[in-house]
């Protein structure tokens, strides 16, 4: 789960940005889901990222693609507040 923040005014691209990576990101080898969910009104500049990997390996190799590369070169002198991304495990 991953929250990213932006002044208002790189809400545009940010949102243009997150879909672009969504949408490559599904292709991944071992992502099993990669939704971007944006807060409603009036902060429309916050958004979340809740992405599904089969495993650590298939995370990893993500996080070290191109594509992945990147999109965290062209978000970083747009963030408002630090990348907050957080790795979780299912509890059964």
């Amino acid at each position: 789960l991953t929250h990213v923040d932006v002044p208002p005014p790189r809400k545009d691209e940010t949102e243009v940005l997150l879909r672009a990576e969504s949408e490559i990101s599904r292709k991944d080898e071992g992502n099993g889901r990669y939704e971007v969910f944006q807060q409603l009104a009036p902060r429309t500049n916050h958004f979340s990222v809740f992405v599904v990997w089969k495993d650590e390996q298939a995370f990893a190799s993500h996080e070290a693609t191109p594509h992945t590369r990147q999109f965290r070169e062209t978000l970083g002198p747009m963030l408002g507040a630090p990348y907050d991304e957080r790795l979780y495990r299912l509890l059964t």
